[in-house]
């Protein structure tokens, strides 16, 4: 660890269970990513910058490789092609012997690297062998790093020398505590094994006096995994305990530095009521793994999922952290246990990850952060939604760029997601979620894969929600077209179909029904569908929304007033820019025929603002209200506004 070096030695079997005879090898080298010269999608700091992997011995089959040989071999980006001396047969099996050498990455250089001066995290330190399978062949696309990856699943023993004063904690099983562990510490490792209450296996009072192991040598045992990664440190404090599920008791790991106790100090036993979530209620599989760690850094930061492990930042709220180690935790499912190629269908791991965390954060600190999660999701997907950056969801995912990567991959199929449950139910939804994952349990579906799965378990042809939402360039647009007496007319102008929710506002009483109507509404293609309103008390409405809380690119259709609520004359009075409390952020405001619009410089989110009293306006969904305030001359001068409960001003400009 001192010298920042790693020197490795590998001893690989590969079976070729294709059909074909291949007489090409392929070696995937991830830390290559940092190798000077190497192509990558963004610039990087200078002192990421490496040697690469070093290669100082490659053997197949006992025979040694010539690397400066180009007739052999060649290397390229992350990949190092090998020509075979002799076909390998379908069904039969080489032996791979590697040894190399390569410097460790600086901090979070490339979703891994040095945390402080004596704790790392490794990622992507070994060469593997290339996927080959049945749509691509050999899996040459080289990693630039911005999508992620493809691997097979192997089984490994790894061993791991490290100066005694160091834990190591890896993917897989330790398979000797009892000769790494100090008396003390494994009977502390023992009792978190079978533990339902968070136990300290080493605490800060044990890294305070400088404990040590009784061996360097550390035996870790996965079966049944695409990779491998491990972390190290002498100062973290480690904390474990235990989830009993149908498949295994599952061993739960927390490590962090003691610095950020205060942040960190339920999240043990947060991680175990997220597996029990995931285990038992959505999606209802038991968690694919016989352990779990998730390793937390001394920052704020993201995540990046590793089998068995999670490297994360330490968020200082309880929504940020559970909502984080769940999103990590959640990939052991995908892409893992499900295998999901990254490399080309991103939002068929990341989105769903997206999804489930919401679920899991809302199951443990209940629906409070629905409202605000919610929204703020509505607007940002109304950014992007039938721009040039929304790109059909089949698009695979290396041929995005930074600019609509994040969107592509964890937001909109998050959202999708949800429109999908809304089609099905959420019993069937379930049902066929369960069935698809155990249809490809260690395999690879493509998104076909998916759909079909999903058309086959529910019984339902799900092709009129598929094509739009995945295959087509498009954005959902539902518009108000006539109301009557008890009755409102709304059409799809879109092509992607959305679910109907009617908000209705009632003068007497004050009363506001809200009425969902699920997406397949639309399933059977039809472009407009009336919906009778619940009248109150015989009376028809004042107010009529559609899909307040739900995206629409044209919100200035999804209204209806009755005559005489306000006096739309004075719209012109509100017309201009203003500030956004002391965000320096500037919001401009334009009217339309009957509405407000505000427009935010600093989030780009548009506003619709329907009167909800004198010089007051507020968005339908009612998270955000603005007060005008006027001069001695009747001047719009200013405004007070409320927005999910936050308080702010804004002046004219």
């Amino acid at each position: 660890p001192v010298e920042r070096h790693l020197i490795g030695m590998a001893n690989v079997t590969y079976t070729n269970h294709s059909p074909d005879a291949l007489d090409l090898l392929y070696l995937t080298l991830l830390q290559d990513l940092t190798r000077q010269g190497n192509i990558r999608d963004e610039p990087i700091p200078a002192d990421w910058l490496t040697d690469g992997t070093q290669i100082n011995s490659l053997k197949i089959n006992g025979q040694e490789i010539d690397l400066e040989d180009r007739r052999t071999t060649r290397r390229f980006g992350t990949e190092l092609r090998i020509r075979l001396a002799e076909p390998l047969l379908s069904g039969a099996s080489l032996e791979v012997a590697v040894n190399w050498e390569e410097d460790l990455l600086p901090g979070d250089a490339g979703r891994t690297g040095l945390v402080d001066e004596i704790t790392y995290f490794n990622g992507y330190w070994y060469p593997k062998i290339t996927v080959y399978d049945d749509i691509d062949g050999w899996d040459t696309t080289p990693w630039m790093g911005m999508a992620e990856f493809y691997s097979d699943l192997s089984d490994l023993e790894v061993a791991i020398t490290i100066p005694t004063e160091y834990t190591v904690w890896a993917t897989g099983l330790l398979q000797n505590a009892d000769v790494i562990l100090p008396p003390d510490i494994l009977a502390r490792y023992e009792a978190a094994a079978t533990a339902s209450e968070p136990v300290t296996i080493i605490g800060a009072e044990d890294r305070e006096q400088g404990v040590e192991m009784r061996s360097g040598i550390w035996r870790f045992k996965a079966e049944q995994v695409p990779d491998f990664a491990f972390a190290f440190s002498n100062q973290y404090i480690w904390e474990g305990v235990s989830l009993p599920t149908d498949r295994h008791r599952v061993r739960i790991n927390s490590v962090y530095p003691p610095s950020r106790q205060a942040y960190c100090k339920e999240v043990t036993a947060w991680q175990r009521e997220i597996m029990r979530f995931f285990s038992e209620e959505m999606p209802g599989i038991p968690f694919p793994y016989p352990a779990f760690t998730s390793f937390y850094k001394p920052y704020p930061a993201g995540g990046m999922e590793f089998p068995m492990m999670a490297n994360n930042g330490s968020p200082q709220n309880a929504a940020s952290m559970i909502g984080l180690t769940a999103h990590e935790m959640y990939h052991m499912y995908v892409p893992f246990y499900v295998r999901i190629n990254e490399e080309k269908y991103a939002w068929m791991d990341e989105g769903w990850a997206d999804f489930m965390d919401v679920r899991a954060l809302e199951a443990i600190l209940g629906d409070q952060h629905s409202e605000a999660q919610r929204i703020n999701q509505k607007y940002f997907l109304e950014q992007t939604l039938g721009s040039q950056s929304n790109v059909p969801m089949i698009t695979s995912t290396e041929y995005q760029t930074s600019d609509n990567y994040g969107y592509t991959s964890y937001t909109h199929p998050a959202f999708i997601y949800g429109l999908l449950e809304d089609a099905l139910g959420t019993e069937t939804f379930q049902t066929c979620l369960q069935g698809y994952m155990a249809r490809w349990a260690y395999k690879a579906p493509t998104p076909y894969d998916f759909f079909f799965s999903f058309n086959d378990l529910s019984g339902q042809d799900l092709n009129w929600f598929w094509r739009p939402w995945f295959t087509e360039w498009g954005y959902p647009d539902l518009a108000i077209t006539d109301v009557q007496p008890g009755k409102v007319t709304v059409a799809m102008k879109g092509n992607r179909p959305m679910p109907v929710e009617i908000t209705a506002e009632y003068i007497e009483d004050e009363q506001v029904v809200t009425t969902h109507h699920p997406i397949n509404v639309w399933a059977s293609g039809e472009r407009e569908v009336t919906f009778d309103l619940e009248q109150q008390s015989g009376q028809n409405p004042v107010k009529i929304y559609v899909n307040a809380w739900l995206p629409d690119i044209h919100p200035e259709d999804n209204y209806y007033l009755a005559q005489g609520i306000t006096d739309f004359q004075q719209l012109a009075d509100y017309v201009g820019t203003y500030t956004i409390g002391d965000s320096g952020a500037t919001g401009t405001i334009t009217a339309g025929e009957h509405h407000l619009m505000l427009e935010s410089s600093g989030t780009g989110n548009r506003y619709l603002l329907l009167p909800a009293g004198e010089d007051q306006y507020a968005t339908p969904d009612g998270t955000f209200t603005l007060t005008f305030e006027r001069d001695a001359e009747g001047q719009v001068v200013g405004y007070e506004a409320i927005r999910l409960g936050s308080a702010f001003q804004g002046k004219r400009l």
